[in-house]
């Protein structure tokens, strides 16, 4: 079963509702981007002698500006979150050889992540998700499960960033590409939908790697090879208001009744109760956008 931490939701340029930002300022401001495009690309990878990363305190400070939005989970379900890192870390300890082990704690960190109050815990959290998949890719390269949560865990330290988040997007489109080619199904083609968020909202050439056409075809791959996941169908009904394809989304509106009735029933109990919430509020905004932009029901 997929618990929890199965990250259907994660993008780190999705906006808060399903076509503007949640910033009250530009993401990409010409001096922002010359900037970046000078101060050249690094590596978002610790080093991999280090110690097993454990989860430390971190005090309580306002969050910093980032060129990424929190993520939309309902912070309720943070102490769940916490209590499965804690479990994971645990099973880690016994057997620190186990691959299994390795991505689920990978995963925990990323998951936890989400939930981050501030930006210093968000990048902690992040760097030991970075550390402890890195390791992995390092031992097991043929394993997906290391790369994908290596790219979500290097998005949530992109998040904590301003001229340093955008060299970091080359880290995660090789992570989620690599992800792709080993496993396009894992995580309901998760590195899929990732990589259309991250082609879609990343800055075009010469500054970024941002493509509509590559977002479109991932976008198509992700529903294609898990048509019945509710996350893929909302990020493409988001991203048709984005681009402005009213006829597209007209077409999502009407088949997400039926992907929304038997989702109901198939992601259910409590480790699947936060993302069901997410999917409710984000269907509510798309429905409420449409309307307002264009008038359909």
């Amino acid at each position: 079963m997929v618990e929890l931490n199965a990250i259907p939701n994660w993008t780190w340029f999705r906006a808060q509702n399903p076509g503007g930002s949640r910033f009250g300022v530009p993401l990409y401001c010409m001096v922002t981007l010359l900037l970046v495009g000078l101060s050249g690309v690094i590596s978002a990878a610790p080093n991999l002698n280090g110690p097993v990363p454990s989860l430390a305190p971190v005090p309580s400070l306002a969050p910093v500006p980032s060129l990424a939005p929190v993520p939309s989970l309902a912070p309720e379900f943070r102490q769940s979150a916490l209590v499965k890192l804690e479990q994971v870390q645990a099973a880690f300890a016994k057997d620190p050889e186990s691959t299994t082990n390795a991505w689920q704690l990978a995963r925990a960190f990323f998951v936890l992540g989400e939930f981050a109050t501030n930006s210093t815990e968000r990048a902690q959290l992040a760097t030991d998700g970075i550390a402890v998949s890195a390791r992995l890719i390092d031992r097991a390269p043929m394993i997906a499960e290391g790369w994908y949560y290596h790219g979500l865990n290097s998005g949530q330290l992109a998040r904590t960033k301003m001229l340093g988040a955008l060299p970091i997007v080359r880290d995660m489109e090789r992570s989620f590409t690599r992800s792709v080619a080993l496993n396009p199904r894992l995580d309901h083609a998760g590195a899929h939908r990732c990589l259309a968020l991250l082609y879609r909202d990343a800055p075009g050439w010469p500054f970024s790697i941002g493509s509509g056409r590559k977002a479109r075809t991932h976008l198509e791959s992700a529903l294609k090879l898990a048509p019945e996941y509710p996350e893929n169908a909302i990020v493409r009904m988001e991203s048709r208001i984005k681009w402005r394809n009213r006829a597209g989304l007209k077409a999502d509106l009407e088949a997400y009744k039926a992907i929304r009735i038997k989702a109901r029933k198939t992601f259910t109990g409590e480790e699947w109760r936060a993302y069901r919430q997410d999917w409710e509020e984000r269907w509510k905004k798309i429905q409420a956008r449409a309307k307002s932009q264009w008038g359909d029901e």
